[in-house]
């Protein structure tokens, strides 16, 4: 990317950002929910079983894989799994957006097991909890709440049309815009996970150390 498409690249994308803010900001609070949900559930819950079955069975997975693989190896294997998440999470937008945002509060709701989980068992305050996710969260988080809201408004492309058809004399091009959009956004995410996935690899796992948790990483 020369000079030039640099900063055309990062003057669009500051356009972007400043008419998306409060959309991105909108989304988030479906995380946060989530985290809300998870928190509140009760020890004896049956959701609490399953997640963590799945998350064990998650980890049992890819452990197989990572353990011996070299350190570009575990980058690429944190990576990848992300951007497939980030895919289907903009992808599944189109079924009228519903499967973007369960995909956020059932993420949301996972973390707020988590770390339910490891504050009963381990004693780990909340703080800590999250300060040990911090380096790698910052980007991998608003990377899929970005996903997020570009499903939704990927999924509300076709209720939009009705209403354009419906009450104004001219039909915009909606789906010829999202995908433009979507050019500078995947690059913005890519980036973001790439950067959260060295992270993960590299500084999280001495974080959790230094400050004296057990939580599992992968």
């Amino acid at each position: 990317m020369t000079l030039f498409k640099l900063k055309s690249f990062q003057k669009e994308l500051i356009r972007l950002f400043k008419r998306d803010w409060r959309f991105f900001l909108w989304t988030s609070w479906f995380l946060i929910l989530g985290i809300g949900i998870g928190l509140s559930l009760p020890k004896q819950n049956p959701m609490i079983s399953t997640v963590t079955q799945l998350i064990i069975q998650k980890f049992a997975r890819m452990q197989s894989w990572f353990i011996h693989a070299p350190l570009i190896g575990k980058i690429a294997i944190i990576w990848v799994n992300n951007i497939l998440a980030s895919f289907w999470t903009i992808a599944l937008g189109i079924i009228l957006f519903i499967p973007s945002i369960f995909i956020l509060l059932g993420n949301g709701i996972v973390l707020g097991i988590f770390q339910k989980l490891v504050g009963t068992q381990n004693g780990v305050a909340p703080i800590w909890f999250y300060l040990s996710l911090l380096p790698h969260g910052i980007f991998e988080m608003p990377a899929f709440i970005i996903a997020t809201a570009l499903g939704i408004r990927f999924g509300s492309i076709p209720l939009r049309l009705l209403y354009y058809e419906n009450k104004e004399k001219s039909i915009p091009p909606l789906f010829k815009e999202f995908f433009k959009d979507l050019r500078y956004y995947a690059v913005l995410i890519v980036m973001m996970l790439v950067v959260a996935a060295i992270l993960e690899v590299t500084v999280s796992p001495y974080l959790v150390k230094l400050l004296g948790t057990k939580l599992i990483h992968i």
